[in-house]
């Protein structure tokens, strides 16, 4: 029977607090042998992130995932053809295989301004292992193995950024550098985020990692956004779309076209803002996804297009499992059917949506409610 790593660490723990072998082994229907093993590789720090064994040389995965950092837009049929001149042969899955596990091809659809990529078994024993070390000692010599451990994996796991937050930065790579930053943005003062993912950009840029600049380019927009710079952001807009070329996704396609109409309206930019909209709505066809449908919602809320933004709201609404998300769609469409004078609609949404006192919508979601029975000459309930 394979027993995980996570139950691996825990036996382990147990042995290192009661000293008996055998006894945490018969717990956890081992042998003593296979325990004492275990104990051993850990204290020469052998279990590390191993890479499986078919897959190709690690410098040669690097001359692939390169090709994409280089120029963005190379396609699969591209990249081969270059990589048969080089005399290496790989299959056009491979190469998207390779693309895929740096975050160079396939974006994470609920959180597409990230670098972050889905978790596979290979790395969650890596990062489960790391946690285990950093606990264990958390020692100036145990971060340098660490962040050395968290370098060598080629893209960074969802829901692991408490171990990027003990690393300093200095011990970090510019790619895991972006990821603990990325997972910072809103936590520390915007100026602050922006200088330093204003920096990380400039630094992918000279490394000629392209495909990288724009991604740290995309939050360093976000940062511009909530610093109200329309100007900047339109600018850098346009610096990124050169930087892309060619290259054809959706994702990156819909935000850089999103972000722009967005600060073109701060801009009162009216018209050149409703048609970047038809654009994202063009886009929406190949990207039936929550949380894009519910971005679209949110920016015809600002054109005072109200039943547009329900439409959109609600499909996402429909999409979602988690409460959170539902709870809070559940109030943007009671906001938008208030707006737009549904009031009776309006208070069935909200009263679904459960939002409670310490929810950062809770003064918008609690003025819309009383404004909602005001609508509807209910005075008691709005007080």
């Amino acid at each position: 029977m394979k027993i995980d790593l996570t139950t691996r660490l825990k036996a382990i723990e147990e042995y290192q607090k009661t000293k008996s072998l055998k006894t945490v082994a018969k717990r956890y229907n081992i042998h003593y042998a296979t325990l004492s093993r275990w104990v051993k590789k850990i204290n020469e720090d052998r279990i590390l992130y191993h890479r499986p064994w078919n897959r190709m040389p690690p410098e040669v995965e690097e001359t692939i995932m390169m090709l994409k950092e280089n120029n963005p837009g190379t396609t699969l049929n591209q990249a081969k053809q270059r990589l048969l001149e080089k005399g290496i042969h790989i299959s056009i899955k491979g190469i998207y295989d390779i693309w895929n596990r740096y975050g160079l091809a396939k974006r994470l659809v609920d959180d597409p301004f990230s670098f972050f990529v889905q978790e596979t078994s290979e790395t969650k024993n890596c990062l489960e292992y790391v946690r285990y070390l950093l606990k264990r000692e958390p020692s100036d010599k145990t971060l340098k193995n660490v962040a050395k451990i968290l370098n060598s994996l080629p893209g960074y796991p969802v829901n692991y950024d408490d171990i990027l937050e003990q690393i300093p930065e200095d011990l970090l790579s510019l790619r895991r550098n972006f990821d603990k930053l990325y997972s910072q943005f809103l936590k520390i003062p915007t100026p602050e985020f922006y200088k330093k993912i204003h920096k990380l950009r400039l630094q992918f840029e000279k490394k000629r990692l392209y495909y990288s600049a724009i991604i740290a380019g995309l939050s360093e927009i976000l940062a511009l956004h909530w610093m109200r710079t329309p100007e900047k952001e339109i600018a850098l807009n346009d610096h990124l779309r050169r930087l892309k070329g060619k290259l054809r996704d959706p994702i990156l396609n819909f935000q850089l076209t999103f972000l722009e109409a967005t600060a073109r309206i701060e801009l009162m930019e009216v018209e050149k803002a409703k048609k970047l909209m038809l654009k994202v709505r063009r886009l929406l066809r190949s990207l039936p996804y929550s949380s894009f449908y519910e971005s679209y919602g949110d920016v015809m809320t600002f054109m005072s297009d109200y039943r547009s933004a329900l439409v959109y709201q609600q499909k996402a609404s429909e999409m979602v499992k988690d409460d959170d998300a539902k709870n809070r769609l559940y109030f943007k469409i009671g906001l938008s059917l208030t707006i737009d004078g549904r009031h009776r609609e309006a208070i069935k949404y909200l009263n679904m949506a459960q939002i409670e006192f310490r929810n950062k919508y809770f003064a918008s979601y609690a003025l819309t409610q009383a404004l909602a029975y005001l609508g509807l000459g209910r005075i008691e309930k709005a007080l």
